[in-house]
This record gives structure tokens, C-alpha cells and sequence, in this order.
């Protein structure tokens, strides 16, 4: 009789040791789309399930030291119970450990992990309440806040910084990505649409040095060009707007309308008078801060800059290496934009 027992023990605490593990694969395969649907349909095991996951970071530790405390009970349980029929102590040690190792290496790991990667929306949902369960158990006897105060405590040991508002904005980020994927197997979103909403939530990580003209490109003028010279460039220009650079092509100061400045009767002898100055943007910038400046200020164009321009550098600003322009920004969101 209690050796039936304890074959019962054994098969539920192997139960109990794929459950935590393949939970913990779960978690970061669950889809918080059909979470949402889920909990919109009055649906009892995603209930439990969402308030389990409300601490994403102490359910992730309740499943780790869930699964821990599993696999120790069982280990000394088979342990005992191999005792009771051994002489050798030290032999039913090393039986034990060449039963489970491979045991809990299929059933506790490899099969679990693999099922929950495939099924993690039903099996979380059906299994929510015993989440919510372990969770609370090991938050209310105080483990899971024990091991987040030794996790600070090493982070600051160690002098890591654990910055919880970027942790979360990452998280937020990836969970955005894979509900625009699911809208869009959904049928939800055309392929442009979910382009343009996963460029929208890269933009923040693109920096202005990814999408700028580089200066070799740029079509640009000396400062001292007359009438007659700017005539010939624009004759050769892809662009009507032209960059002008005062004496050397890195010292880009604005740029002027070709067309409108020549499409009048007045002589010149130089363009400093036309010339429509350009603020200027640092390499290392990014796109998002880029578009706000253009938007804010009313601006087109900007001079990119490997530095950024200071007070100090109102007489000699630092070399423009390219510009950016706002047709740059919106092809980098909506893809190319071909001329009519």
C-alpha cells in the first residue's frame, strides 16, 4: 500500500514538474491578443490566468522555484524509496539519479516545453486557475518577495542597473509586434498596413545616419555661383531644391528653389542672399526625434552632422557628412515613394 502511494507521489510530482516547466515556455508564447478576446468572453480559466500574469516577474519566479522544489521532493523520494530495498546507500543514490535524470529530462522538459510551445493559449487558459494558485501561494509565504529583494540586492552588488521602465517598454514593444502579426493572420491588416505598424514601432531604434542622403549624393552648389551656373547645375540635377555649401561641400549653410529663383528676371552674382538656412541633426539621432523637429519647426530638410552643432560652433560649425530630408523619414515608414 504505501509503496503504491508512493509510485502515485512520483507520477503526480512529474505531473507537477511539466506543468511548472512548460508553463514557463507558456508564458512568453501566450498570446495577449487572444488573452484579451479570452477575457472579453467571460472566460473563468483566462480570469485567473490574466490576474496571475499581472506580476509577470514574480510569476516567472513562482514557476522557477515551483519547479525547483518539485524536482528536490522527487528526487528524495525515489531516493527513500530505493533505500528501503538497498544496502548500499551511495547505490541507491546514484540509481535514483540515473532514473530521474533522463525521466525528468523527456517528461519534465523536452515534451512539456515543446507541447506548451505549440498550445500555450489553451493549455494556460485551461490550466489558469492552478497558475494563479502556485503564484499566490509563493507570493503570501513570502518566497517570490524574498527572491525579488535578493535580485535587487545583486543587481546593485554587481552594479547593474535593472531599469524597470525600459524592461517594461521592451516587453510592450514585442507584445505590439506579435499582435500586429496575429491581426494579420487574422485577415485584420493588409501586408503595407502591418509594414508601416512595425516600421512605426522600430522607428524609435533608427537613427538618422540610417536613412540619410550621405554627402557624396547630395546635389549641392558653391555660395558664389551666379545666374548663369545655376542654370547649368539645375540643368543637371535630379532635384529642383539644390544644397548650398560655402567653399567646400561639407560646409553645407541651406538651399535654395532653383526654379522659382531663376523663373524671375533679377541678376545675381552670388546666391547668399536666396539661400534658405537649414538646422542641422546629429548622426546618432533618432528618426523619431528627427520627425518631431521637422514637425515642430515646419522643416523639410536638416544637415546631418557627425557631432551635434553647439553655440561654440556658430562660427565653425562641424562638417556635414549627408541630410536628411522629410521624404527620407516617411519611405523609411511607408517604403519607397516613387516620383510621378
Amino acid at each position: 500500500m504505501i509503496g503504491a502511494v508512493q509510485i502515485l507521489l512520483c507520477v503526480l510530482l512529474i505531473g507537477l514538474s511539466s506543468f511548472f516547466s512548460g508553463s514557463e515556455t507558456g508564458v512568453y508564447r501566450l498570446s495577449r491578443f487572444r488573452l484579451r478576446v479570452g477575457l472579453q468572453q467571460g472566460r473563468s480559466g483566462v480570469r485567473w490566468l490574466a490576474r496571475a500574469l499581472r506580476d509577470g516577474h514574480g510569476l516567472m519566479l513562482s514557476l522557477l522555484t515551483g519547479n525547483n522544489l518539485v524536482n528536490y521532493m522527487l528526487t528524495s523520494l525515489v531516493t527513500v524509496m530505493l533505500l528501503s530495498g538497498a544496502r548500499d546507500p551511495h547505490t541507491a543514490e546514484v540509481t535514483a539519479t540515473l532514473i530521474l535524470t533522463p525521466t525528468l529530462f523527456i517528461f519534465g522538459e523536452i515534451l512539456p516545453k515543446r507541447l506548451y510551445y505549440h498550445r500555450a493559449d489553451a493549455l494556460l487558459a485551461r490550466f489558469g486557475p492552478v497558475l494563479w494558485f502556485f503564484h499566490a501561494l509563493f507570493t503570501y509565504t513570502g518566497i517570490v518577495p524574498l527572491l525579488k529583494g535578493a535580485t535587487g540586492w545583486l543587481n546593485r552588488l554587481v552594479g547593474v542597473r535593472a531599469d524597470t521602465s525600459t524592461a517594461l517598454a521592451a516587453s510592450a514593444r514585442h507584445q505590439v509586434h506579435q499582435l500586429i502579426q496575429e491581426t494579420r493572420e487574422e485577415g485584420l491588416l493588409s501586408s503595407l498596413q502591418r509594414q508601416i505598424l512595425q516600421q512605426l514601432i522600430a522607428t524609435p531604434n533608427i537613427q538618422v545616419r540610417q536613412v540619410m542622403v550621405p554627402l557624396r549624393q547630395v546635389e549641392s552648389v558653391d555660395v558664389q555661383t551666379d545666374r548663369a551656373g545655376l542654370r547649368d547645375a539645375l540643368a543637371g540635377a535630379r532635384h529642383d531644391r539644390l544644397c548650398i555649401h560655402d567653399g567646400r561641400p561639407d560646409r553645407i549653410i541651406g538651399l535654395v528653389n532653383a526654379p522659382a529663383l531663376l523663373a524671375g528676371a533679377e541678376a545675381f552674382a552670388d546666391l547668399r542672399r536666396f539661400v534658405q538656412p537649414l538646422r542641422s541633426v546629429c548622426t546618432t539621432c533618432s528618426v523619431l526625434d528627427a520627425l518631431v523637429q521637422m514637425r515642430t519647426r515646419g522643416e523639410r530638410t536638416l544637415i546631418v552632422t557627425a557631432a551635434p552643432r553647439t553655440v561654440k560652433d556658430a562660427a565653425a560649425p562641424p562638417p556635414a557628412v549627408g541630410i536628411l530630408t522629410l521624404q527620407d523619414l516617411l519611405e523609411e515608414l511607408t517604403g519607397q515613394i516613387r516620383p510621378a
